[in-house]
């Protein structure tokens, strides 16, 4: 992320105001966090997707989440949704 960016909740509540690198970057760094494994295995548990099932990640961002549900539950559909078109056409891309 640039040096002179602290804080991107601004870009985040007004994706035109900055810049879809910056959001992407802070994201893919979010999702590296150690402690996000746990937190990704309980909502894995709570979300029973069983072939058939449909899951809506709302918000989903670069869909890193969205995908590896998709992935691990083949049966099941996974749809990402988010306000952010620039963030969808980075998550689409694989940014």
């Amino acid at each position: 992320m640039a040096a002179d960016r602290t804080d991107l909740h601004v870009e985040f509540a007004a994706p035109e105001r900055g810049r879809v690198a910056d959001r992407a970057e802070f994201l893919s760094a979010v999702d590296a966090l150690p402690g996000l494994v746990e937190v990704r295995a309980a909502m894995r548990r709570a979300a029973l997707l069983a072939p058939g099932s449909v899951l809506l990640d709302s918000g989903c961002g670069l869909g890193l989440e969205a995908r590896r549900l998709a992935e691990a539950h083949p049966g099941a559909t996974v749809i990402g949704l988010d306000r952010d078109p620039e963030i969808l056409a980075a998550a689409g891309s694989g940014t």
